[in-house]
């Protein structure tokens, strides 16, 4: 590289810290500079969007680089360009027109409910502890996820009217869950047997846990599906056909207060409190 040519890179170099780019993009963009000019062969001042995209195409086909490298790589050219035009040692960018590669998305296969509710049904029977079954029917039946399941806490839940209060992170309520008969006969139980004084949560088992015992049983049930944690909510939220994202904001009302009320109207919608 001759010193020219250097000098140039220097200056694209202060140009970029100019325009507020971090140092690991600067340094990203001149070694993609760099390594085209050692692809192409002659110096930037004489490149054409032919010897551009042949360069690109050489280092997609070669080295096997996701598009986004490759986007990142097209990105570098063109704000070279506008660089060597800005100083005016080039008239026009050859880059401008070279489109980004599209996000290549991989082929989810389509899942079928009908045979999943059937491996639900053989999962629940090959779970033979009461702690197991819970987990299953409150992720199937009750559509929690599993952060909100391994957090739950028995302050949250309302056994007499067969609610649970699900909190976001800072604690407030973001979401009622009405419990299904057989979900809340579990729950019941499960208190019944297993509620200590003063213990917070409802399973005390973290997430990676639940993970393993759906496994666990999904393996022994020999079941086709994978049966996932997130799967069970997801075909929870496709028989009950609703979004759970909805926040319907209550403003200066204590959390308490707001159980109350909604219990006594029978409100089924997500509510979150607010201070």
């Amino acid at each position: 590289m001759n010193n020219d040519l250097i000098k140039v890179l220097k200056g694209f170099e202060a140009y970029l810290t100019l325009k507020g780019y971090s140092y690991n993009t600067i340094k990203q963009y001149l070694y993609d500079i760099q390594l085209l000019i050692k692809i192409i062969g002659v110096n930037p001042v004489k490149w054409s969007k032919k010897d551009i995209e042949n360069a690109i195409e050489k280092l997609r086909r070669e080295r096997n680089y996701r598009d986004n490298t490759i986007n990142r790589k097209i990105c570098s050219v063109k704000i070279f360009f506008n660089y060597l035009v800005n100083i005016g040692l080039v008239k026009e960018n050859p880059a401008i027109n070279i489109n980004l590669y599209q996000k290549r998305r991989k082929s989810k296969d389509k899942i079928n409910y009908h045979l999943l509710e059937e491996e639900v049904k053989i999962l629940m029977k090959t779970a033979d502890s009461l702690r197991d079954k819970l987990i299953i029917s409150l992720l199937y039946e009750a559509g929690l996820k599993i952060d909100e399941l391994a957090t739950l806490k028995w302050s949250n839940i309302d056994l007499e009217h067969g609610v649970i209060f699900v909190e976001d992170e800072r604690g407030f309520i973001k979401r009622i869950v009405h419990l299904p008969k057989q979900t809340l006969h579990l729950l019941t139980e499960y208190h019944d047997r297993y509620h200590k004084l003063g213990e917070a949560r409802v399973l005390g088992i973290s997430k990676r846990t639940i993970q393993y015992i759906v496994k666990k049983l999904r393996d022994e049930a020999s079941v086709k599906t994978k049966i996932t944690p997130s799967l069970l909510t997801k075909l929870y939220e496709h028989r009950k056909g609703t979004s759970r994202r909805i926040e319907v904001k209550v403003e200066g009302k204590e959390e308490e207060q707001i159980k109350v009320e909604v219990l006594r109207a029978k409100i089924i919608i997500p509510i979150r409190a607010t201070s």
